[in-house]
């Protein structure tokens, strides 16, 4: 990915572990990445770091 996206998670999605969330939409992203990407701080959820176990 490039760039900065901002996403929207809707109410029927809620309550699902952050990191299976982008799985689910971005199965090309190895889970290694995306962890990665939630220690550098290139996930955010409201504005803040997270962990890839964070409910959304």
């Amino acid at each position: 990915m490039t760039g900065v996206q901002t996403l929207t998670i809707g109410a029927d999605e809620a309550d699902q572990r952050l990191d299976r969330w982008f799985r689910r939409h971005f199965p090309h992203v190895p889970q290694g990445r995306i962890e990665k990407m939630c220690r550098k701080g290139e996930i955010r959820v409201d504005g803040g770091r997270v962990k890839p176990a964070t409910r959304v």
